[in-house]
């Protein structure tokens, strides 16, 4: 179906940094020490591409509240503070110490 749209690449996600060096600059092409969830993406004949992180939130007033609720110490405790209460947790999560995930 992908194809048949035009579309000429599938991305199964992310390779870990030392298979990529591996297999980009090394042409290694299997290793038994990769692990099982990562081989499985070459079972394909796709091809490695090393390539930049893209961030894709867009409009700009919706990329600057995702970058306020990740960064700022109020906007993680406010994310913190929904988790806790969609979890059924409420208060119980050290806001101090929380890291955005």
């Amino acid at each position: 179906m992908g194809k048949q749209a035009g579309h000429h690449y599938l991305d199964f996600g992310g390779l870990p940094e030392q298979m990529l060096t591996d297999m980009i600059d090394h042409n290694i092409h299997t290793n038994e020490n990769w692990p099982n969830a990562q081989r499985s993406k070459l079972q394909f004949n796709g091809h490695p591409t090393a390539t930049h992180p893209v961030e894709l939130v867009q409009p700009t007033p919706l990329r600057a509240a995702y970058d306020y609720t990740t960064t700022h110490p109020r906007g993680i405790r406010l994310i913190t503070t929904a988790k806790d209460i969609l979890r059924g947790n409420r208060g119980h999560t050290n806001t101090a110490n929380a890291k955005f995930q």
